[in-house]
């Protein structure tokens, strides 16, 4: 649209931009039509790397196939088509997930990370498990937030792959509820627990 003052200095408040950004417009004698869109989400200021750096980090990790994005999207209130607007290579100018947001699934996220952590830690010295040990990890290995058969890297061309046999036992139990039952499976699952860690730390 034609630059108008009074227009450029509302966009310029409920942007947050640089006051620089009004005298380029008004150089131009235009405001770019983008701003007057309702559904423009803007970049992240590129001033702030160390955010920028987070932000990417983090929608890399978002989505790991070993994290139902759909379902962290749910528990953190954050509008899936947002996100997934966000992610959508194809797409010119490249549309940015609102920081907030994207701080509150990484809240979310790592608020899981640290209940695994803690736990994995716990277990990691034992010599065996106990009941109570392996309902514990049963509640964040299944989290709804989690995909099993990509977290244990199950194999699903090779029947003889030790992960895939895992993943069918798991399945076949209490009538397609699954739970750990073996030690060796508590502590196959706390060393794919450990890679999860690694993989996912923002």
């Amino acid at each position: 649209m034609e630059y108008n003052q009074e227009k450029a200095l509302e966009i310029i408040i409920k942007y947050n931009l640089s006051p620089i950004t009004a005298k380029v417009w008004k150089t131009r004698g235009r405001i770019p039509e983008k701003y007057l869109n309702d559904t423009f989400i803007p970049r992240i200021l590129a001033q702030n790397r160390a955010d920028m750096a987070q932000y990417n980090r983090g929608m890399e990790v978002f989505s790991n196939p070993k994290i139902n994005t759909s379902a962290l999207l749910e528990v953190s209130g954050v509008s899936k088509s947002s996100y997934f607007d966000a992610i959508r290579k194809s797409q010119e100018p490249r549309v940015m997930l609102d920081f907030n947001s994207f701080l509150t699934i990484k809240k979310e996220l790592n608020r899981y990370r640290i209940k695994v952590k803690s736990l994995i830690e716990e277990l990691a010295n034992k010599q065996y498990y106990s009941d109570f040990d392996k309902k514990r990890l049963d509640q964040l290995f299944f989290s709804n937030i989690i995909c099993v058969a990509q977290l244990i890297g199950c194999n699903r061309n090779d029947p003889q792959d030790k992960s895939f046999i895992a993943y069918h036992r798991l399945l076949a139990r209490n009538r397609g509820r699954m739970s750990l039952h073996e030690d060796w499976e508590v502590e196959y699952v706390i060393d794919r627990f450990s890679i999860f860690l690694l993989e996912t730390s923002i």
